[in-house]
């Protein structure tokens, strides 16, 4: 007899507390210094942590059900469920899929900047439909170590920095059912940005 499906999977999820024991324990017979344990913590568990919480942050997007299927430095994979996002043909809203192709920026972010040094924002963004969107439909987006290092030097040098990210948003079996261009800014929580003068 098998175990009804749990209807709450968020329940599944260790606590941050018990990974962290876990890692704690594993890493203390492998005979690790205590004093790398954080830093061994913050990179094995923090993305883990980031990947649950992220779609959380914004109510629009918790309702869409978008996932998070992977979020390391300079990479991102998100997926956004045709169910619940149809549209009157029963195909993806043109809407849900603008909504995926928006969301990955704020994700990269989080996985690849200081939080504390840096906020993002989107100043624009283009999306060219090309097939319907039948099934789920997921979008990967990367920067090298190369790219993420120039952004936050520039920002910090500048206060600001430009970057855009290229999008091919696609079903399972590979087929293309959006393209997206994102120009967005990396700004630094030191330099405020003032509204222009009053004429």
């Amino acid at each position: 007899m098998t175990s009804p499906k749990n209807k709450h999977p968020e329940k599944d999820y260790e606590s941050y507390e018990q990974q962290a024991a876990k890692v704690i324990a594993e890493n203390a017979r492998g005979g690790a210094p205590f004093g790398v344990l954080g830093a061994v913590i913050n990179e094995r568990i923090k993305p883990a942590i980031l990947r649950r919480v992220a779609p959380l942050m914004i109510g629009f997007i918790r309702r869409s059900g978008v996932r998070i299927k992977r979020m390391e430095r300079g990479h991102v994979v998100c997926e956004m469920p045709l169910r619940g996002n149809k549209n009157h043909v029963k195909t993806m809203y043109a809407g849900a899929l603008f909504t995926l192709a928006e969301f990955p920026g704020g994700v990269l972010y989080l996985s690849s900047f200081d939080q504390k040094k840096f906020y993002p924002i989107v100043t624009e963004l283009s999306i060219k439909y090309i097939a319907p969107a039948t099934g789920d439909v997921s979008v990967e987006f990367k920067l090298s170590d190369a790219d993420l290092n120039r952004i936050a030097n520039d920002a910090e040098e500048n206060g600001k920095a430009s970057f855009e990210l290229f999008g091919e948003l696609k079903l399972d079996d590979g087929t293309i059912v959006a393209t997206t261009v994102g120009n967005y800014q990396l700004r630094s929580r030191r330099t405020a940005v003032r509204p222009p003068a009053a004429t």
